[in-house]
């Protein structure tokens, strides 16, 4: 019955859209969840399907959705801000998280819809899904928290005649029994870890650069996101977009 009602709901979008999105079933993605970044801290989040504020210019803007990915990569990629969030800004509503720190949500599912290119431009890089409202049991997803990530560190790395290349340190805690998928080769099981060497989001290198990962101790990540609250502090305090 899900399967009829998401085919009826797909035909009620433009045919640019129809021809640009497939739909995807837990077996065809191997899961049965999809996750999402917030600066919201709650420990269950309902999320409605609507038009965001943060797509790039090129992207379509016709189809309500939650924004979702298969790994912790895809939606920080998707995100785009963390490096820019960690250099200027602070997100008065986080709570014990800088603006460089965000909250994990797992989003379960049965169908979704899979956008290629044409209508998200760095589709291939994120694997962003759409979680769309095509009957009742769709009008909003329940988002269960399963860990946090905050970034303490950027480096630059100048590139003749192009942008810097950025590289994040990040810390990571997953708390999903099952653990979760950092991108399609880096499984995180339960724990903490530090990740050095992630690129930044508008790197060149996003399908080819590979992080370091080290599991760490609780202390050791508690008092790395002092660190990143304290160099934050000082910051200018501004609302940052929604993805």
């Amino acid at each position: 019955m899900s399967l009829r009602d998401i085919k009826k709901y797909l035909d009620t979008l433009s045919p640019t859209v129809r021809k640009n999105v497939e739909i995807v079933s837990t077996a065809d993605l191997g899961q049965d969840h999809f996750l999402h970044l917030s600066p919201d801290r709650m420990e269950r989040k309902s999320y409605i399907p609507r038009i965001g504020e943060r797509q790039a210019p090129s992207e379509d803007r016709t189809v309500p959705r939650v924004t979702v990915s298969p790994t912790i990569f895809g939606c920080y990629v998707g995100y785009s801000a963390l490096h820019y969030n960690l250099v200027g800004y602070k997100n008065p509503n986080v709570g014990d998280l800088p603006a460089a720190g965000l909250y994990i949500y797992e989003l379960g599912f049965e169908f979704a819809l899979k956008p290629n290119k044409s209508l998200v431009y760095d589709s291939e890089v994120t694997g962003e899904h759409w979680l769309v409202g095509y009957n009742e049991d769709t009008a909003e997803y329940k988002g269960v928290r399963v860990g946090k990530l905050f970034a303490d560190e950027a480096v630059f790395v100048p590139v003749a005649g192009k942008r810097p290349r950025v590289y994040l340190s990040l810390y990571v805690e997953v708390t999903r029994p099952g653990g979760l998928q950092f991108s399609p080769d880096i499984h995180l099981e339960p724990g903490l870890y530090h990740l050095k060497g992630v690129p930044g989001s508008e790197n060149t290198d996003l399908f080819t650069a590979r992080p370091v990962v080290t599991s760490v101790s609780r202390t050791e990540f508690m008092e790395r996101k002092k660190i990143a609250i304290a160099t934050l502090s000082d910051q200018p305090m501004v609302s940052i977009p929604r993805w």
